[in-house]
């Protein structure tokens, strides 16, 4: 897709694919998937830091459990109820 710049009100501006607005990624195909991909890979990141600095710590099973409580737990369960 080939965008380019657009006047409007007579000032020039460029039209772009893809821009972050209130927090999320407004595509130029109206899609929520590229905004989908975003947060995966958000979580993705969150996970990997997780897994480097908590659970491989010699935190206890017990703090270990109550994060995964508190903080994945509820993740999955939604993902089960909204068939993701």
């Amino acid at each position: 897709m080939q965008l380019q710049d657009a006047t409007v009100g007579g000032n020039q501006v460029e039209v772009v694919e893809s821009f972050t607005y209130l927090g999320s990624l407004i595509h130029v195909s109206g899609s929520s998937e590229p905004e989908i991909k975003r947060r995966i890979n958000i979580v993705r990141e969150a996970m990997f830091t997780l897994d480097q600095n908590i659970w491989r710590s010699s935190i206890t099973l017990e703090t270990k459990l109550r994060l995964y409580n508190a903080c994945i737990l509820p993740i999955f369960l939604y993902a089960l109820r909204h068939g993701r």
